[in-house]
C-alpha cells in the first residue's frame, strides 16, 4: 500500500522557516529536534507516497491520525504536521481536503499544513 512514509520531529523555529519556504531538503538537519526529552513538537513530512492502486482510500488521513496516537501514547504532543506538495495528485488533495496553504518553496511548491493540533 504504502511506498514511502517520512516524518521529521522539527523545531519551532523549523516549523516557520519551512512555512516560509527558506528551505530545502539539505537545509532540514539544522531543524530536526535533538532533545528527545522534548514533549511538544512539529512533524514534516518529507514524503508521503502511496502506490497508485491504494490512494484515494483516505490512507494520509489514517496516517496522521496514527501518527498523533503513536506519540500522545508515548505522552508526546504534535503541534502540526506540515508536508511540501510536488504532485499533481498531491494538488488534488489540497482541494478535496481543504488544505491549508502556509507558504511555497522559491520552486513554487505549495507548503500546507496537513494537521494542526
Amino acid at each position: 500500500m504504502l511506498d514511502i512514509l517520512i516524518f521529521l520531529k522539527i523545531t519551532d523555529q523549523g516549523f516557520d522557516e519551512i512555512k516560509k519556504g527558506n528551505t530545502q531538503d539539505g537545509d532540514l538537519e539544522k531543524f530536526l529536534i535533538k532533545d528527545y526529552l522534548k514533549k511538544e513538537f512539529y512533524l514534516y513530512s518529507v514524503a508521503i507516497c502511496i502506490l497508485p492502486e491504494h490512494q484515494n482510500k483516505g490512507l494520509a488521513n489514517m496516517l496522521c491520525t496514527t501518527a498523533q496516537s503513536h506519540f500522545k501514547q508515548e505522552g508526546l504532543k504534535i503541534k502540526g504536521i506540515l508536508t511540501t506538495i510536488w504532485t499533481e495528485e498531491g494538488k488534488n488533495l489540497i482541494k478535496k481536503f481543504n488544505l491549508k496553504k502556509v507558504g511555497q518553496d522559491k520552486y513554487g511548491h505549495q507548503i500546507v499544513l496537513l494537521r494542526d493540533f
